[in-house]
């Protein structure tokens, strides 16, 4: 961006920029629907079971839509000041936690989930 203070640089990843699965990629099932423990907020009081994606590439459209909202403010902000910038990085897993926060029904530690579906703890 020393070379051109005008760009635009946006990141949409699996699991965020650091940490142990930074460079694993990311699936919808997986990253954004199980792991996060979306499925298990979503699930009726009296399941039994975490409920399935209610669609193809669901958390994929809202990361994406997401990303592509960060990208237009900084579009906005270059076209006000000059400068371009960096929208936050967008990943599969954030976004399910957000949608969780945002819904009132917080993502599901790991324990937490094993306890919801009735599943000894796990061995450490």
């Amino acid at each position: 961006m020393a070379r051109n203070p005008r760009i635009i640089y946006a990141r949409g990843t699996g699991h965020g920029p650091r940490g142990p699965d930074a460079d694993k990629g990311g699936y919808d099932g997986v990253s954004f629907w199980a792991r996060s423990g979306v499925s298990i907020a979503a699930m009726p009081p009296d399941a039994r079971y975490p409920v399935g994606l209610p669609g193809p590439a669901y958390g994929d459209i809202q990361s994406g839509a997401h990303l592509a909202g960060g990208i237009g403010a900084a579009l906005f902000r270059r076209e006000r000041t000059g400068r371009g910038g960096t929208p936050r990085n967008v990943d599969l897993v954030e976004q399910a936690a957000r949608i969780c926060r945002d819904s009132g029904r917080p993502p599901l530690s790991p324990s937490e989930t094993r306890a919801a579906l009735g599943l000894k703890p796990a061995l450490r």
